[in-house]
């Protein structure tokens, strides 16, 4: 009588799963207790998706959970997961707001995108070190999440101060509420504090370089912030929905940009630093600033603030001034007479569309001191034979919008030849 017993509440949490050949393709039990059985390999792609599902165990035969497999399961309390799994799909437990903890097992090698996002219940998370591939966003609006831990002998993160980082890169590719950015980061990943609503201050270390696509989005109870003056790109988005943000300090580049002009609309003060003013008169420059920081320079052939704002000119050959050092959004758009462009060394960005629909435009060269061209950059410059890159910028022509038939030279650090593509 208890063998049967226990046969029948067996099968009756194994009820309702449509397995084909070792994948679990679906789930259309009525919820509660799920205990998925030795014969599945696989959760598939949504198996468990907007399912009333209360704890479920998954044995260690399975090796792969798929995309969305438990997205919305907002009942889902409890997971036990055996070892054997080694990939955590895309969006895997989003929208489990029940969830409130969760052990990743020894042998899980990659985490998806958006895997734990708006698990609201979700109070920590420990990442093994088998772990050698995490996707953006994998603890976004995750808000009560106060504990994030990655293993010591984990070869590719680190944790600190409640932030998983990327070991040789030094990118901080996910955070919470309870984070502070440890003084090593170089870059803030793409959606890093994606939607940490609970967040008021954070500070950015001196030494950090990039802020990626947005790594701030909706962080909408923060009130302050400062970008030090050796971030130097920083991505689209990265404050939208900030609403709360009255005071925000930047380098001086971003003056002019989208992001600036968001905060703007926020009603955010912003205090620009290091102001610059380059003085262009006859083709040539001097650096003196001027009795109003944030006064425009207006010149016969250029509007300057900080950075390069936009050239007014009509000439076919321009040398932009030393002593600029960003070109900014659309600065160069839509010129039609030009035809070449000297960069001098002291420009360090280029903007969104810069030079987009410059359409004589046959001939540029682009320094190594250049470390961030945004996209676009070049769209639409329907006549550019020739132009030259920073090796860093290889395998990103599309995104910059250089034509397939333009011949690209490429430079290392020192502007000496590397490679040619013709």
């Amino acid at each position: 009588m208890a063998l049967f017993n226990r046969l029948f509440h067996r099968n009756k949490n194994t009820r309702g799963l449509k397995i084909k050949r070792g994948t679990l393709v679906k789930y259309k039990g009525k919820g509660g207790k799920v205990i998925i059985p030795d014969s599945v390999t696989a959760i598939g792609c949504e198996a468990f998706f907007l399912r009333s599902l209360q704890s479920i165990v998954i044995p260690s035969s399975v090796t792969s959970i798929g995309k969305e497999a438990f997205w919305g399961c907002k009942s889902l309390k409890s997971i036990e997961i055996q070892p054997g799994v080694r990939s955590i799909g895309e969006s895997a437990f989003a929208w489990c707001e029940s969830l409130k903890s969760i052990e990743i097992q020894p042998g899980v090698e990659s985490i998806g995108a958006w895997a734990f996002y708006e698990c609201n219940s979700l109070k920590s998370i420990s990442i093994p070190s088998s772990v050698t591939k995490i996707g953006k966003g994998i603890l976004a609006s995750c808000n009560n999440l106060n504990h994030i831990e990655v293993a010591k002998d984990n070869l590719y993160y680190y944790s600190e101060n409640n932030c998983i980082i990327e070991k040789q890169s030094k990118t901080l590719i996910a955070g919470c509420n309870a984070s502070i950015i440890p003084e090593d980061v170089k870059d803030i990943g793409e959606c890093a504090f994606w939607e940490c609503t609970l967040m008021q201050i954070i500070e950015i270390p001196s030494g950090v370089r990039s802020i990626g696509e947005d790594a701030f989005y909706k962080c909408n109870s923060l009130k302050s912030i400062e970008i030090p003056s050796s971030v130097q790109s920083c991505g689209r988005n990265v404050f939208e929905g900030c609403e709360s943000l009255k005071r925000a300090t930047l380098p001086t580049w971003f003056e002019g940009t989208n992001a600036a002009k968001k905060l703007e609309e926020y009603g955010c003060r912003i205090t620009y630093k290091d102001i610059e003013i380059t003085h262009a008169k006859n083709k040539s420059s001097v650096n003196t600033p001027p009795t109003n920081p944030q006064e425009k320079i207006n010149t016969n052939d250029f509007e300057i603030k900080s950075i390069l704002v936009k050239y007014k000119g009509e000439g076919d050959k321009v040398s932009i001034p030393n002593g600029v050092k960003n070109i900014g959004d659309e600065a160069f758009s839509g010129c039609k007479s030009l035809k070449s462009v000297e960069i001098p060394s002291s420009v360090t960005s280029i903007g969104v569309c810069a030079f987009g629909g410059c359409e004589t435009l046959n001939n540029i060269s682009i320094p190594s001191s250049v470390v961030n061209i945004r996209y676009g950059a070049f769209r639409d410059c329907v006549s550019l034979d020739k132009i030259t890159l920073p090796s860093r910028f290889k395998g990103q022509e599309d995104r910059l919008g250089i034509r397939k038939e333009c011949e690209i030279t490429y430079l290392d650090d020192d502007d000496d030849i590397i490679y040619s593509k013709n």
